[in-house]
């Protein structure tokens, strides 16, 4: 994680990049050390909320700042937008900004942004529009890709920047519209503004979109788009072409990372509250059952409770092994995987049951492509393999044989597994939602301890999986179990 943060900071870095975020119940500002450079302040400074504002020459009021968070928090979507700004030392720049707005259950609850110094970018516009003759010579040697392009589409004029961008020379480029290069994603959305253009709804307009190389790979551009008119025809397009590739893998490894936060914060979490449970458990047991030894002066009793005492410590350290279990499908959870036959591997689980399965007269039926692989450690696919397996025989139904289907398919790159059972089933309606809880049961078996599904689960997710259950009482069950797959 250490290394995605770095090597995020890294890419912001290069690419000149400011990152901030703004927590909205404090109100606390946070900006990194280039939003500072852009801002010409030094590496210690501690910005504010009013402060920042401040900068802005043209500084938006309350109400358009509550108009600018409504707008975030309802289209849920990044936010784009220019300004101008006079720095610390009182340096006018240009400043191109991306905000988001992160929501929990549904509330939004932080801003998190870039800010870019495009005061180049804006000055070579205006250098443009100011003199025809210049706008030829920057339009050439501008640093970022430029383009005159047809009201139908076409390329008339491309700069040496854009041909590099997307891996033509300048022929090949002319001979191919836009939209063949467009990503379909993104096509119908740069149309549509084309149009409105074209229709005089606006006069100009900026997204980010994406090209396919020559090389068939995926080009991030900020695309900034106007139209030349004379008197009420349409002339040509000018598009500018700025290559965000690196900001928007910058975003992906942030948004990468803040996703293997939150999950590692949430299985932080919810183990200390097994923890806390179920040791506090068994230390009110023990505190009880003291307390009533001290207590008591009859010697049957003595023996009674002390030998409860003794059941309770074994029960502690069941629970202590446990819970170092799931400790260690998390720690091991990326060692020792390697390619797997499904085939092969469920028909060595089910030899290693043959005799329990015998013994209750359960049939298997296999439906299995014998190359079909997944990519697991071999102990986590073997454990959960037999608790699913010995689960659909403990939990028989009284009324009928053992019959368990066991299915496996490819979808969307991954490997599904199913296993389906005619057993008692499960009220999923009242236990849905503590299916795979630790020491959770939900049938009178003196066998059951409620750990299997835990572990189980833990071990499919450790493994980049999931699982899920569809069951129905007195009919059966069904659990899928989807891992990581390999095309052969």
């Amino acid at each position: 994680m250490d290394h995605q943060l770095k090597l995020y900071k890294k890419a912001a870095g290069i690419a000149k990049i400011g990152l901030w975020e703004l927590d909205l119940p404090s109100q606390k500002l946070t900006w990194d050390l280039v939003t500072k450079q852009i801002f010409d302040v030094d590496e210690f400074h501690q910005p504010d909320l009013n402060e920042a504002m401040a900068y802005h020459v043209d500084a938006p009021g309350p109400d358009r700042l509550e108009q600018l968070l409504r707008q975030l928090t309802s289209s849920k979507e990044t936010l784009s937008n220019e300004y101008k700004i006079k720095t610390a030392t009182g340096i006018i720049k240009w400043i191109e900004s991306h905000t988001q707005a992160e929501f929990i259950n549904g509330i939004c609850y932080k801003l998190v942004g870039t800010v870019q110094d495009i005061t180049e970018q804006k000055d070579l516009i205006e250098t443009l529009r100011i003199n025809q003759d210049r706008f030829h010579q920057a339009f050439d040697f501008a640093p970022i890709g430029m383009a005159l392009v047809s009201p139908k589409g076409k390329w008339i004029k491309v700069n040496k920047s854009l041909c590099e961008l997307l891996g033509y020379s300048e022929k090949e480029l002319l001979r191919r519209s836009f939209q063949k290069l467009t990503h379909p994603e993104d096509l119908n959305l740069d149309l549509e503004y084309l149009h409105k253009v074209l229709r005089k709804e606006i006069s100009s307009y900026s997204m980010e979109k994406r090209y396919i190389h020559k090389t068939k790979e995926i080009v991030w551009v900020q695309l900034n788009v106007s139209l030349v008119w004379k008197d009420d025809t349409p002339l040509y397009f000018v598009s500018q072409i700025k290559n965000i590739t690196d900001r928007k893998q910058a975003e992906q490894e942030q948004k990468k990372t803040i996703l293997i936060i939150n999950d590692q914060n949430n299985r932080l979490v919810n183990f200390a509250h097994i923890v806390s449970h179920n040791l506090r458990s068994h230390s009110s047991n023990f505190q009880m059952m003291l307390k009533l030894l001290a207590e008591t002066s009859n010697e049957e009793e003595k023996k009674e409770i002390i030998s409860l005492l003794l059941q309770n410590a074994d029960h502690l350290s069941e629970t202590i092994d446990n819970l170092n279990e799931v400790v260690k499908v998390q720690l091991n959870s990326h060692q020792h995987k390697k390619a797997l036959n499904l085939e092969q591997e469920i028909k060595k689980v089910l030899l290693s049951i043959k005799a329990i399965a015998e013994e209750q007269k359960s049939s298997f039926s296999l439906d299995v492509h014998p190359n079909l692989f997944v990519f697991c450690n071999p102990a986590y696919l073997d454990s959960i393999l037999l608790n699913i397996l010995t689960n659909a025989i403990k939990y028989r139904s009284p009324n009928r044989t053992p019959k368990i289907g066991i299915k496996v398919y490819s979808i969307h790159g991954e490997m599904a597994l199913e296993i389906e059972d005619n057993g008692v089933g499960i009220d999923l309606d009242r236990h849905g939602s503590e299916l795979f809880g630790m020491y959770k049961t939900f049938h009178q078996n003196k066998d059951a301890r409620g750990i299997g599904l835990f572990i189980t689960k833990n071990q499919v997710e450790a493994q980049g999986g999931r699982i899920e259950v569809e069951s129905r009482v007195n009919t059966g069950t069904t659990f899928r179990i989807y891992l990581p797959g390999i095309d052969n």
